[in-house]
């Protein structure tokens, strides 16, 4: 049987992985393909979380802990969607000679350290506990879940999308990453043609 919560941590090895490259590369093009691929992918792991993972673990508290904790790892992703959407909207010129370059790179150091400590967090803690509240068949249908998500997880960060259930998630996130894709797809025609 699968775990969903392995799959997240697996993911999160990943965006370690990202972070590393980042911070090993000397080439501007390359840090930048590297934020775009961060930007990707953690808004659809992001998008997965609000929209199965924390409900199941205010459905399986159930009071205000279960809240609080849930609401905490939704405020954690809204400050990284934030950090995304500014590093994707304000990508400075290379040939310009400013500090434009410096101040983008501090702002993807903080947006990695922000992350690091919602990893660590999220593994050390939060999976954990999850882990002992859920039968074997409720971790698998969360993978499940997952995996029937990525086809439709937005690509882009969406700070001001809805990011709870209850609001909308569900419905709206996988609209997000639909139109995502298409202009994802129309983005990588101009830019290679």
């Amino acid at each position: 049987m699968n775990s969903g919560l392995d799959y997240l941590k697996q993911e999160h090895r990943q965006f370690e992985q990202l972070f590393d490259q980042y911070l090993n590369s000397n080439d501007w093009e390359s840090k930048f393909r590297t934020v775009d691929q961060m930007i990707s992918i953690i808004s659809g792991h992001a998008s997965m979380e609000e929209r199965y993972v924390h409900p199941l673990y205010r459905k399986k508290i159930g009071n205000k802990e279960g809240d609080f904790i849930a609401d905490r790892c939704n405020l954690d992703d809204q400050i990284n969607k934030e950090l995304l959407q500014f590093l994707m909207d304000s990508k400075p010129e290379i040939s310009i000679k400013s500090n434009s370059l410096d101040i983008y790179d501090a702002t993807v150091k903080k947006f990695m350290s922000v992350e690091k400590d919602h990893i660590t967090w999220e593994d050390d803690v939060f999976f954990p506990k999850l882990k002992l509240l859920c039968t074997p068949e409720e971790l698998n249908d969360l993978y499940n879940s997952l995996m029937s998500s990525l086809s439709t997880n937005p690509t882009h960060p969406h700070p001001l999308a809805p990011n709870k259930p209850s609001t909308g998630a569900k419905i709206l996130h996988p609209l997000a990453g639909i139109v995502d894709r298409a202009v994802d797809s129309i983005s990588d025609k101009f830019s290679s043609g």
